[in-house]
C-alpha cells in the first residue's frame, strides 16, 4: 500500500499541481512544463535520510525510491506529453535511462551491502547506525548550505511569483504524501516515509530530463 500511495501522489497528484499551479500563476508555457516534469521526477534528494532522521521507515524510503525511479521512466514522459498538449508545449522529450540505471545501482549496491553486514553482524549495525545518524545531519546540512551557494546568485534573477511557485511544490508533495498516508491508516513512521518521498523530488533527474530535451 504504502509504494502505491508514493507513486498516485508523485506521479498523479503532483504533476496535476505543476499544471494547475502554473496556470493559476500564468507562468510562460515552457516554465509550465518544466514544472510539471520536476513533479513528474521520482523520490531522491536524500529522502531516506530525512527519513532516517525524522523517524521514518527507512526501508520503506529506499523501496519507494527504487520503484519510483523505475516507474519515473514510464511516468515522465506520459505526463510530460499529457500536459504538453494542454500547454501546446510540443516536445519529444529524452529519458536519461543511463543516470535512471546510474540512480538506481546507486541505491541498490550500498542497500545490499547493508542487508548483508545487518544479517552477518547485527552488533556492528547497531554502532553503524548510531554514527549514521550523525553523519547523515550532517550530509543534509551541507547539501542545503550548497545548495544556497549554487543558487542564490541564480534566484536573484528570477521573478518572486517564479520562486513562490516552487517553493510550493515541496510543501504539497508533504501534505499530500501525509493525507493519503493517514486515509491509508498507515503507521506513523511509514506516514513520515510516505509524506518525505512524495515532497522530496530527484531534481537532477528532471533537469537532466530537460537539458537533453530542450537543448
Amino acid at each position: 500500500v504504502p509504494l502505491l500511495l508514493g507513486v498516485l501522489g508523485q506521479f498523479l497528484v503532483m504533476p496535476l499541481y505543476a499544471y494547475c499551479v502554473s496556470r493559476l500563476a500564468s507562468l510562460p508555457k515552457p516554465l509550465s512544463l518544466g514544472l510539471v516534469i520536476t513533479c513528474s521526477a521520482p523520490g531522491g534528494g536524500g529522502g531516506y535520510l530525512y527519513s532516517l532522521l525524522l523517524g521514518g521507515d527507512v526501508t520503506l524510503a529506499i523501496s519507494m525510491t527504487l520503484v519510483s525511479t523505475v516507474v519515473a521512466a514510464a511516468a515522465i514522459p506520459l505526463s510530460s506529453a499529457l500536459y504538453g498538449r494542454l500547454l501546446g508545449v510540443h516536445a519529444a522529450l529524452h529519458v536519461p535511462f543511463v543516470k535512471i540505471l546510474g540512480t538506481l545501482l546507486f541505491i541498490a549496491i550500498p542497500i545490499s551491502l547493508g542487508m548483508l553486514v545487518k544479517l552477518r553482524l547485527p552488533a556492528l549495525t547497531r554502532v553503524l547506525l548510531a554514527l549514521i545518524r550523525p553523519f547523515s545531519f550532517v550530509l543534509i546540512v551541507g547539501g542545503i548550505f550548497m545548495a544556497y551557494q549554487m543558487g542564490a546568485s541564480i534566484l536573484a534573477n528570477v521573478r518572486p511569483q517564479i520562486v513562490a511557485v516552487g517553493v510550493t511544490v515541496p510543501l504539497l508533495g508533504l501534505v499530500v504524501g501525509a493525507v493519503l498516508a493517514k486515509l491509508a491508516g498507515l503507521a506513523p513512521p511509514q506516514r513520515k516515509t510516505v509524506s518525505i518521498e512524495v515532497g522530496v523530488q530527484n531534481s537532477l533527474l528532471a533537469l537532466a530530463v530537460m537539458q537533453l530535451s530542450f537543448r
